[in-house]
């Protein structure tokens, strides 16, 4: 290649800081894309692929248009890449020669921040981690577009694996230096991870509160890339919630997906969430499965949230009423994030007044007029500072902004920008009388006054009616059928025009840069607002739940013991045609394991699986499918259900089984649920059978954790007279006239034959 030209060279000096991401180059109303990147983005998104200049000075080129940039960004970035936007820095029609131009954003898969890339009700993770053999794993997750950060020090691989499934982060940033240490820990790469360098662990005052190191340079790492690559104020992101990872009931993958918790693995049937999920706003919806990330372990808080519930569905009238408020709200929470980083539109401050009145009508309406101390300190957090905001965007935008911010601030709000506007309006006015001012001097009907950005204000005269037009017509510019003339009268208004409306357009746009900036002052009491909103919205979808199936709120103590009368299977007792057959449960210290006999498709799985789920709606704050719940705070709910391949790893079912079986003897406490389906099956008869009898013992004996353990090897059931705290249960069938009739009860006692033949 010889010599690039001036444009080329600062695109490739540009390009030379942003090699991992694709630069996307503002010419005129174009990205525009060169050399490798342009052949890449090509494609990936099914560009034309042209090219700039000949022979030896050719570069490859593909473009998008600059208004609709954000689908094109959007695929490339669901495909894991980076885009780095390069934006014009001054105006071009006051700069001669090049225009200078720099990278104003780094758009990445961890830090979406525009509503066209991002998934309204979920959360969007950077997740940072940083480790070395021997100590803790620190561990740092942050959703830029929400602000929320949390921060925890993982002490093993599973602890860090169980922190991930939270966070499902988009982005994983990494040291180089501890590069293979996390890779190596991670086990799967089903992670998009970034690589930094040695400056991005400089210190950061944030990180200052944790004294450990790994967590600190977590920390360091986030807020370092952030700063990197967003070019912006970092004031919207939350203070860091640091919590220990015993902190929360503790949900692998393996149970999050033997539950059908957050994804459902069969077709006919939802999943938890889905099924606790009738928030109304996308706040809310990204707070519930946030909770039931994190059940909790803290009686005093899962009381709290109780009463909340509890009032709600104990008055329908009102639950409809804030229903039909929250239907209204917008995603206040994310649209704060965009007015704090100067990315908001004129209409996204009309959304926020409009969620700001009805928070505010909830607590003064609604929620002051329940006698309820804990919608009290609800409705507390709903802050009256947020006042202020709403008056200011009521006072300063009009009611219905025009898309691209034009015309948007409301008369009477600025002297200076009315004059502007009536002078522009005044000198348009008098356009339109010129147009019927000259029809009528020149006695040509058909002139009209026009205007294109290229030539300004002209009058047209028809080429049959040119023999009219009058010598102080000055022509402007030839067309087919007609000419085009000014007059000096008309320069001297179209320059007033032009010069009003480029007056009105930048004192507008400086007025609403100030009205965004005055806005961002109330960062915290918006934020705390559009948090108390969120809990709201879970709180009454909790309540729609237990009105709509008659959930009952369980007892939630520190006791053993566990007793759960007339329970049902949350999610399957609403597809079935029939009423769902409700069963008791029953486990204590001296009940600690439940062994559970009786073929298949008779309801075992069942049963077990609706333990689990009433436990885990419990510890979210959630009323229970029961007639009456007790229940003691779990801390690990631990799954082996299903048999399967894992054929990409290289294990079989049974090594599979025998695995997942490993680790939750490892790791169970006494205060743990182990549900236990067919240990033992993928191997031999008798091998199967001592393992899943050698199993029983050690939970019995050793961890003394409450256990289901579903078995087909009735030779178990003798183990209910050798260890005391084994209890037999059977699964209920009847067999008339060479047909088995599931009951789908289930009952004290053995099964009393396999029934497999």
């Amino acid at each position: 290649m010889q010599k690039p030209t001036p444009m080329i060279e600062q695109y490739l000096a540009i390009k030379n800081n942003y090699q991992d991401a694709l630069l996307f180059y503002r010419l005129g109303d174009f990205y525009e894309m060169f050399f490798e990147d342009a052949k890449l983005a090509s494609q990936e998104l099914d560009l034309t692929l042209t090219a700039r200049g000949q022979g030896a000075n050719r570069v490859p080129m593909c473009g998008v248009p600059h208004h609709a940039a954000y689908p094109y960004i959007s695929r490339l970035i669901n495909k894991g890449y980076k885009v780095a936007l390069c934006e014009q820095t001054e105006d071009p029609s006051k700069t001669k020669g090049l225009v200078k131009r720099a990278v104003t954003r780094v758009i990445t898969p961890g830090t979406v921040l525009d509503e066209d890339l991002l998934a309204g009700q979920y959360n969007n993770f950077l997740v940072a981690l940083y480790g070395v053999p021997t100590e803790p794993i620190g561990f740092a997750a942050v959703d830029f577009s929400t602000g929320e950060i949390f921060v925890t020090a993982p002490a093993n691989d599973t602890e860090l694996l169980k922190e991930l499934s939270i966070y499902t982060p988009r982005e994983i940033i990494v040291l180089e230096s501890s590069l293979k240490f996390i890779q190596g820990k991670l086990k799967s790469d089903q992670y998009l991870i970034t690589p930094l360098d040695n400056s991005y662990q400089t210190s950061n005052q944030a990180a200052a509160a944790y004294p450990n190191y790994a967590t600190k340079t977590a920390i360091n790492l986030l807020y370092n890339y952030l700063k990197e690559t967003q070019h912006c104020s970092l004031k919207h992101i939350k203070p860091s919630k640091y919590y220990h990872t015993q902190s929360y009931m503790m949900l692998d993958s393996n149970a999050q997906r033997n539950l059908d918790i957050f994804n459902s693995q069969h077709k006919t049937q939802g999943s938890l969430f889905e099924h606790l999920k009738h928030t109304y706003t996308a706040m809310g919806t990204r707070l519930l499965k946030q909770w039931l990330h994190k059940p909790l372990l803290n009686k005093q808080e899962l009381a709290s949230r109780q009463t909340g519930v509890q009032n709600f569905s104990d008055s329908p009238v009102f639950l409809h009423q804030l229903q039909n408020s929250l239907k209204e709200a917008n995603d206040l929470e994310r649209l704060t994030v965009r007015v704090v980083l100067n990315r908001a539109q004129a209409i996204d401050l009309k959304k926020i007044e409009q969620s700001l009145a009805i928070s505010y009508s909830i607590k003064k309406e609604l929620l002051a007029k329940m006698k309820s101390i804990s919608l009290e300190n609800l409705a507390h957090k709903i802050s009256d500072a947020t006042i202020d905001v709403m008056k200011l965007i009521k006072t300063a935008i009009t009611d219905k902004p025009l898309a691209g911010n034009s015309n948007i601030i409301r008369p009477g709000y600025n002297d200076q920008l009315d004059n502007y506007k009536s002078s522009a309006k005044q000198a348009k006015a008098w356009l339109a009388a010129l147009e019927l001012d000259e029809r009528k001097k020149t006695g040509i009907k058909s002139l009209k006054v026009g205007y294109n950005r290229m030539f300004g204000y002209y009058l047209e005269v028809s080429k049959s009616n040119l023999k009219y037009v009058p010598a102080h017509y000055q022509r402007k510019q030839t067309l087919a059928n007609a000419e085009r003339f000014v007059t000096n009268e008309l320069k001297m208004q179209e320059a007033a025009i032009l010069n009003a409306e480029a007056q009105a357009k930048a004192l507008e746009e400086q007025i609403f840069t100030e009205v965004l900036s005055k806005i961002a002052n109330y960062i915290k009491p918006l934020q705390q607002t559009s948090a108390a909103l969120a809990e709201i919205d879970v709180l009454q979808s909790l309540a729609t739940i237990a009105l709509r199936y008659n959930y009952t709120r369980p007892v939630i103590h520190h006791e053993a013991h566990l007793k759960i009368e007339k329970g049902r299977h949350p999610i399957m007792e609403t597809l079935l045609k029939e009423k769902f057959v409700a069963n008791n449960l029953e486990l204590t210290n001296e009940k600690q394991i439940l062994l559970i006999t009786g073929p298949n498709m008779a309801g075992k799985s069942t049963y077990m699986r609706q333990l689990a789920l009433i436990i885990i709606m419990a510890q979210i704050g959630s009323f229970v499918p029961a007639g009456y719940a007790e229940l003691p705070l779990v801390d690990r709910i631990f799954t082996r259900i299903g048999a399967a391949d894992d054929l990409l790893g290289g294990q079989s079912t049974f090594m599979v089984e025998m695995t997942e079986t490993k680790e939750a003897l490892e790791q169970a406490t006494n205060r743990s649920l182990l549900l236990l389906d067919e240990i033992g099956r993928g191997t031999s008869t008798y091998d199967g059978l001592a393992l899943a009898q050698a199993i029983i013992e050690h939970i019995h004996t050793k961890l003394k954790a409450k256990t289901l353990f579903s078995t087909h090897y009735h030779e178990l059931i003798k183990l209910e007279k050798q260890l005391p705290r084994v209890c037999n249960l059977h699964a209920k069938c009847i067999e008339k006239e060479g047909k088995i009739y599931f009951l789908h009860r289930i009952l004290p006692g053995g099964a009393e034959k396999s029934y497999g033949l």
